[in-house]
C-alpha cells in the first residue's frame, strides 16, 4: 500500500497541484460576462433577444455572446472543451469553426478555434442547434497566442477540476454526512425522525452539488445524464425539506405545513416526469422555483404568527434558515430574471442551514436518547418486578404434572401466574392478566400477587377467591384493572373448579375435543359489588387443561394477521408442552412489536392419582 502511495497517487496529486495552477499571464480568459439567446434553425447571430438566462427548447438554436478583448494579437486562438456534439463559432456574422460529431455528445471534445486577424473588439458568438438543455463547457473559454497555446490546453483541461474542486468536495462532504445521519438513525430504528429526514435532506443536496460540477464528466458519466439526475433531486429534495420543517415546527397555523408537503409530494413525479416527455432537464424549473419561494414564505408566516414554536433549537434553525432563504431567494429570484444579476450560488447558505439543521437533529436525537434511557431503566424495572412474582418451580402433586411458559413482550406487559396452597392431592393455578404496558402495568401485576396471596384462605373456593380479590383491587386500583381465571385441582377426587374474571376461559383437552371451563364473570378491580360464580369439571386420566392469556390468541404475524383461536387449538392438539406451543406461537409472530403482548401458558395433564 505505501509502494503504491508513494509510486502512484503522490506523482497523480503531484500533477494535478502543478496543472491546477492559474493560467499563465498570457492567456486570457473570457469571462462569467455571457449573455444568451434563442432562434429558429440556422439563423444568422441575432441581433436582440439577449438575456442572462433563457429556457431549454429543443426546437431552437441556442446561442452564445460575448465580446473579443479590445487589444489581442493577431494570432489568437480560442480554446476551449466542451461536451455537446455540434456548435458553430462566429465572430460577429461570420462562421469561423464548425464541429459536428454525434459520438461527442458522450465525451468532452477539445477544440482550438483560430480567430481572423484584426478580431479585436468584435463579437463572439457561439451557435449551439437544437440545444434542449443546457450545454457543457469545461470552463470558461481561454484567448491564447501560438506560443501560449500549449499552457491553455494545459489549462483548459484541468480548469474544470480546479473551478469545481472545492465544490466537489463539499457536495461529497455533505453527502457523506447524510449518510452517516441516515446510518445512525438506521441503528436506532425507534431514533427521533429529525435526524432520518436530515440525512436524506443533506445526502440528496450534496449529491446534487456534486452532479453539478465536472467530477461526475472525469468518471465516465455523460453530462446530459448528470444534468437530468441534478433536475430530479431538484424535484424530489423538497419533500424531505419541508417534511423535516413540519417536523421541528408541527403542522402549522390551520395545517399549512402538512398541506405543503403534499404540494411537493403531487409536484415532484409532475417535474420528472415532464422532464421525461419534453426530453430535457429543468422543464418545470420555473414552477420549483415559485413554489419553493411560496413556501418559503408560509414557514415565515407560521413562524410570526405561531409564536409557540419558537424552541431552543428551532431558534438556531431559524437564524440558519435564514441564510439559506436568502441565498436561495436571491438564486431563484436571478434564474427567474427578476434581478439584474444572472448567476447566484445558494451554497454558502446551505452550509450555514446545514450546521444549523445538524445542531437541531443532534439535540434531539440526544434528547430522545436520553428518554429512550430512561425507559429502557424503567421497562428493566418492570421486568424485574415482573419476574420476581412468578413462582421459582412447579408444584407436585399426586395424578397432577404441572408446567408453564411465559414469555415478556419487548415493552413489558402484566401477565401473571401463581400457585395456592400446595398439598399433595390439591392445588390452585391463578392466570392473570393485567391491562396495559410498563411500570405500571407490572406494579399493578405485583398488586395482584399479593392480595392473590393473602386471599390463600379461600384457595378452594375460586368464586369467593375472586369477589375478594376484586373488592380489594377496586378500592386500591384507581386506574387499571386485569383479568383472570383461577382453577382448583382436587387430584383425589378428580376434579377442577373454575371461575373466570373476564378472561379467556381455560380449555379442557379431551382427545380431539375441546371444552371451555368456567362460567363468564366481570374482569377485576373495576366493578367493586361485581359477583364471581364457579363451575366444577370431573376429570380423567389423560386430560389437558390449558390456561393461557390473551396474548397467545392476538399475536399478529407480519402480514397483521392474528394467531387466533383455531390456529392455537391445532397447535395445542399436536404438541404436548407449553414449549411447543409458546414456540409456535412465536415464530408465527416473528419479530415482536413495540406493542406486541406478553405470552403465557400454563398446562395441567391429568394421570393416575
Amino acid at each position: 500500500m505505501r509502494v503504491i502511495v508513494r509510486r502512484v497517487v503522490l506523482p497523480i496529486v503531484c500533477l494535478l497541484m502543478f496543472a491546477c495552477r492559474a493560467a499563465p499571464p498570457r492567456v486570457t480568459t473570457l469571462g462569467d460576462t455571457w449573455l444568451y439567446a434563442r432562434t429558429p434553425p440556422r439563423s444568422t447571430p441575432p441581433a436582440s433577444g439577449w438575456s442572462g438566462n433563457v429556457a431549454g427548447d429543443p426546437r431552437t438554436d441556442l446561442w452564445f455572446r460575448h465580446p473579443l478583448p479590445a487589444v489581442m494579437p493577431d494570432d489568437a486562438r480560442m480554446v476551449t472543451r466542451a461536451y455537446i456534439p455540434a456548435f458553430v463559432v462566429y465572430v460577429d456574422a461570420t462562421p469561423v469553426y464548425t464541429f459536428d460529431d454525434p459520438g461527442a455528445d458522450s465525451r468532452l471534445t477539445l477544440h482550438v478555434v483560430e480567430l481572423p486577424p484584426h478580431s479585436a473588439g468584435r463579437m463572439l458568438y457561439v451557435r449551439v442547434p437544437h440545444a434542449g438543455e443546457p450545454p457543457y463547457f469545461g470552463g470558461n473559454p481561454l484567448l491564447a497566442t501560438r506560443g501560449t497555446l500549449s499552457s491553455a490546453l494545459v489549462s483548459v483541461i484541468f480548469a474544470p477540476f480546479r473551478v469545481d474542486a472545492g465544490e466537489a468536495l463539499l457536495g461529497i462532504a455533505l453527502a457523506v454526512s447524510g449518510l452517516l445521519a441516515l446510518l445512525v438513525s438506521a441503528l436506532r430504528r425507534d431514533a427521533d425522525r429529525t435526524l432520518r429526514l436530515f440525512g436524506w435532506f443533506t445526502l440528496l443536496y450534496g449529491t446534487r452539488v456534486a452532479l453539478q460540477t465536472a467530477f461526475p464528466i472525469a468518471l465516465g458519466a455523460r453530462w446530459s445524464d448528470s444534468v437530468r439526475a441534478a433536475a430530479i433531486i431538484t424535484y424530489i429534495i423538497n419533500i424531505p425539506a419541508w417534511m423535516l420543517t413540519r417536523e421541528l415546527m408541527g403542522d402549522g397555523w390551520r395545517g399549512s405545513l402538512r398541506w405543503l408537503i403534499r404540494v411537493f409530494v403531487v409536484f415532484a413525479p409532475i417535474g420528472v416526469a415532464s422532464d421525461w416527455i419534453a426530453g430535457r432537464a429543468e422543464s418545470l424549473d420555473a414552477v420549483n422555483h415559485v413554489l419553493v419561494i411560496a413556501a418559503g414564505l408560509i414557514v415565515a408566516v407560521n413562524l410570526l404568527v405561531e409564536r409557540r414554536l419558537w424552541t431552543r433549537e428551532l431558534r438556531v434553525v431559524v437564524a440558519g434558515a435564514l441564510a439559506f432563504l436568502l441565498f436561495s431567494m436571491n438564486n431563484n429570484l436571478a434564474r427567474l430574471g427578476v434581478l439584474p444579476w444572472q448567476s447566484a450560488v445558494e451554497t454558502p447558505g446551505f452550509l450555514l442551514f446545514a450546521a444549523a439543521l445538524g445542531y437541531a437533529a443532534t439535540v434531539r436525537f440526544v434528547r430522545g436518547e436520553r428518554e429512550r434511557l430512561a425507559i429502557d431503566n424503567e421497562l428493566a424495572t418492570a421486568r424485574e418486578i415482573q419476574q420476581s412474582i412468578l413462582p421459582p418451580s412447579m408444584p407436585e402433586v399426586a395424578g397432577l404434572r404441572v408446567d408453564a411458559r411465559y414469555v415478556p413482550a419487548s415493552s413489558v406487559a402484566g401477565d401473571l401466574y401463581d400457585f395456592l396452597r400446595v398439598g399433595a392431592t390439591h392445588a390452585g393455578v391463578f392466570v392473570g392478566d393485567v391491562a396495559g404496558h410498563g411500570v405500571p402495568a407490572a406494579l399493578i401485576a405485583s398488586m395482584a400477587k399479593i392480595a392473590v396471596t393473602s386471599q390463600e384462605r379461600l384457595a378452594d373456593d375460586p368464586a369467593a377467591l375472586l369477589d375478594a380479590l376484586n373488592r380489594t383491587l377496586a378500592r386500591d386500583l384507581r386506574r387499571g384493572f386485569l383479568t383472570a381465571t383461577y382453577l382448583w385441582f382436587d387430584a383425589g377426587a378428580r376434579r377442577v373448579t373454575v371461575a373466570n374474571a373476564g378472561h379467556p376461559p381455560p380449555l379442557l383437552v379431551r382427545g380431539d375435543t375441546f371444552l371451555e371451563l368456567g362460567p363468564p364473570s366481570p374482569l377485576l378491580g373495576r366493578f367493586r359489588n361485581a359477583t364471581y360464580t364457579a363451575a366444577a369439571y370431573e376429570l380423567a386420566p389423560g386430560d389437558r387443561i390449558v390456561a393461557y392469556t390473551d396474548g397467545i390468541l392476538e399475536a399478529r404475524n407480519a402480514r397483521d394477521e392474528m394467531f387466533g383461536e383455531e390456529r392455537f387449538r391445532d397447535v395445542v392438539r399436536r404438541n404436548a408442552s407449553p414449549d411447543a406451543v409458546i414456540d409456535a406461537v412465536v415464530a408465527w409472530r416473528g419479530e415482536a412489536s413495540e406493542d406486541a403482548d406478553d405470552l403465557t401458558l400454563v398446562v395441567i395433564d391429568v394421570g393416575a392419582a
